[in-house]
């Protein structure tokens, strides 16, 4: 432990946990597309459901995906989670986060990094050659410690509006 900040540690899921992660996932992914500007409003959680729904139609027993708990070490508290799953990106075996999430109480303490550096490890365990993510453009945090980890910019997507409304910054 450094500066006495609690090292968080990836477990398996548990189906307990799981049922709140899926619940959370999805609200927190519909809200990000509203702010982003990508889905109506009074769509949005029935889009996010049936994203969730095509990408873990087993839930936990989804061949695949790889859910953790993001644990303090010190107290064995949950404080996020992390979903890794496994594609084929021409046609070799690569990762690709599709959530990784710290509560806020304990957000902007490090923890984010440290399970994403021993997602890196599992992933690297698992063969895979490379790790891919999303970030919206507006989530600033996120950006600045996926590019201090080394992740690239692979693809922008831009859009303009026409009905004269802003987007999400």
């Amino acid at each position: 432990m450094s500066k006495g900040i609690p090292v968080p540690v990836l477990v398996p899921m548990s189906e307990a946990f799981f049922t709140q992660f899926r619940q959370a996932a999805v609200a927190s992914y519909a809200r990000q597309n509203v702010a982003a500007g990508r889905w109506p409003a009074d769509a949005a959680l029935a889009l996010s459901e049936a994203e969730h729904e095509r990408l873990l139609p087993a839930g936990l027993a989804t061949p695949g995906s790889h859910l953790f708990e993001i644990r303090d070490s010190e107290n064995g508290a949950t404080v996020g989670s992390l979903w890794l799953a496994v594609q084929t990106v021409a046609g070799a075996s690569a990762g690709y986060v599709f959530n990784v999430e710290v509560d806020e109480a304990h957000r902007r303490k490090g923890l984010a990094r440290r399970a994403l550096l021993e997602v890196e490890a599992r992933a690297r365990e698992l063969g895979l050659g490379s790790i891919g993510l999303s970030v919206f453009a507006f989530n600033h945090g996120a950006r600045s410690l996926y590019d201090s980890l080394g992740y690239a910019v692979t693809g922008v997507a831009m859009r303009k509006r026409l009905d004269g409304a802003a987007d999400a910054e």
